[in-house]
């Protein structure tokens, strides 16, 4: 395109062949920073303005408003190629920003839209009460949900929601429970949580104003700590061995399980039962009672994965105390419990027999149904013994044992009652060595003279017979032997290495009540010289234990 110009009356016409033509163009862009930001945070809207087309030299001025959905948050005069905005008032949420620029005489308007995130972030503080937990005991789940709160905003309202993961990889989470917000603080009290290192969720569940939130937290729950006991009772002439387990309170489930009844001495296996309601009960027929009677029989519990393992305090062993290895005891005769605890001091009774000494007693009730309670004789708390004396009339068979002791608590054993059941004493007191009696010598003149059975040798260690002298003096020579068990005994025979001697007397001995005294003589004269020689006392056919003497 040309054009002429044809002058006037002061300049001469010309002619141009190029005309500039504009066409302006403006794109306006829109970016915030921060995004996402918090509630209450500055943030700053910036509209950058490109132009294109327009004469050179030409800048655009004007402003730039920013709004969202028609609320008109503020403005910016263009300063360059740029206008800010710098606001606090977005809530909550997700907002679209609308920027629009006015425009000027070159440069057209223009507007564009950003997407701009607001979130109120809430913090959890979870912790567990107490810090160690065993099985069925309460737990204290607290999450404390706090946050920076800007004037004019409310503190954060809702619910908290509990969850363990499900037992499967893709089962849904389990619910705990749901609590409250109240005072920033949500709370939960549990009895249920399984043992082991449990992951909790806690979901806080958000509102108007602060997003929900999570947090997750390891509650370690231990297995809960148990006491077992165990008893041995009488029934139907079998005896039953039950192991009690008694799990820590405040625990409402019973343990689950097995118990091992063990003897102590030889950590041998009498029988396994299995848990119900808290109590296992083994049945012992009767021609194996002699497995149970005057073992140390304890019950051992197997724990499961909610409940630790126990064992009890094994049963008393219950003897003759004239003879610790014999079990079955007869009527009136003076008996031993060792391993008896606990008991309070060590006291000797008087006679006549009490039958509750420092706090103890005990009751035994025969196969017939008969409950006595026992003439008690010694208490030792220092070595768990108790002394007493079977009741007169007690019924031969198997008999149940109650020992109720200091403080309120029971054991319940049992024993076997025969009308004869011989036991001899010796100088040790562990039915084996030098009898414990005397040796009487009586002339022909009929005078005597009396001589202890034992003697004390410290260069031995221990009890040594007093040597009996068979010599040509003419004197007879007698013994005397005390036992137990041997009153009720029809006949009751003896014999010193298998000679047989004479039983003057055998009955009771008025000293201490269940004491029997056995006379034997005179020695025979072919016994002179033998050394060590062995005693062996019967009644009704039961063998005593066997005793020493010695013969020069």
């Amino acid at each position: 395109m040309s054009v002429v110009y044809f002058g006037d009356s002061n300049f001469l016409g010309s002619t141009s062949n190029r005309v500039t033509i504009y066409s302006p163009r403006t794109t306006l862009t829109l970016s915030s920073t921060p995004n996402p930001s918090t509630l209450g945070q500055a943030v700053t809207l910036k509209a950058l303005l490109e132009i294109a087309g327009g004469p050179p030299e030409s800048q655009p001025t004007g402003s730039v408003r920013f709004s969202e959905a028609g609320r008109v948050l503020g403005g910016g005069v263009l300063s360059g190629d740029q206008a800010t905005l710098v606001t606090t008032a977005l809530t909550v949420g997700i907002h679209t920003i609308l920027a629009e620029y006015n425009g000027d005489a070159i440069w057209p308007a223009a507007s564009a839209t950003s997407t701009y995130t607001v979130m109120a972030v809430v913090t959890m503080t979870p912790t567990v009460t107490p810090t160690r937990t065993a099985f069925g005991q309460s737990v204290t789940l607290t999450v404390n949900v706090g946050a920076t709160i800007p004037p004019g905003f409310a503190a954060p309202t809702g619910d908290v929601t509990f969850t363990l993961p499900g037992y499967t990889l893709f089962a849904p989470p389990i619910s705990l429970g749901t609590a409250p917000l109240t005072s920033g603080a949500a709370t939960l009290t549990l009895t249920t949580l399984p043992v082991g290192t449990q992951t909790v969720t806690a979901r806080y569940s958000g509102d108007t104003t602060w997003t929900a939130s999570s947090c997750v937290f390891p509650v370690t729950i231990e297995q809960t700590s148990t006491t077992s006991t165990v008893s041995l009772t009488p029934a139907g002439g079998q005896l039953l061995l039950t192991g009690s387990v008694v799990a820590a309170a405040p625990a409402s489930a019973p343990p689950t399980g097995s118990v091992n009844f063990t003897d102590s001495t030889t950590l041998r296996i009498v029988g396994t039962a299995d848990l119900s309601q808290g109590a296992a009960t083994l049945s012992i027929p009767a021609d194996s009672v002699s497995s149970v009677l005057g073992r140390p029989i304890a019950a051992v519990y197997s724990g499961d994965k909610n409940f630790q393992t126990s064992t009890s305090a094994p049963l008393p062993t219950i003897f003759n105390a004239a003879s610790p290895s014999a079990t079955t005891l007869a009527p009136e005769s003076i008996t031993s419990l060792f391993g008896v605890a606990p008991l309070s001091g060590d006291s000797i009774a008087s006679t006549p027999l009490p039958t509750s000494l420092s706090g103890v007693n005990v009751k035994i009730t025969d196969q017939a149904g008969n409950s006595r309670q026992t003439p008690l004789d010694g208490v030792f708390g220092s070595s768990g013994q108790i002394n007493l004396a079977i009741p007169a009339g007690t019924v031969a068979g198997l008999a149940g044992v109650t020992v109720a002791l200091p403080g309120g608590t029971t054991i319940q054993t049992a024993t076997a009652i025969a009308n004869v059941a011989p036991g001899v004493f010796t100088a040790n007191a562990m039915g084996e060595g030098p009898y414990a009696g005397q040796q009487i010598y009586v002339r022909p003149d009929g005078a005597q003279t009396v001589s202890n059975s034992y003697l004390i040798d410290g260069a031995a260690g221990g009890f040594v017979p007093n040597p009996i002298r068979l010599d040509d003096s003419g004197s007879s020579v007698y013994l005397v032997l005390y036992g137990t068990g041997i009153r009720g005994a029809a006949t009751v025979t003896a014999t010193i290495n298998g000679i047989i001697v004479p039983v003057l007397y055998h009955g009771a001995q008025d000293g201490l009540p269940g004491l029997d005294q056995i006379n034997l003589g005179p020695l025979p004269a072919g016994l002179a010289g033998a050394g060590t020689v062995t005693i062996a006392l019967t009644a009704d056919g039961k063998q005593a234990n066997r005793v020493t003497a010695a013969i020069q």
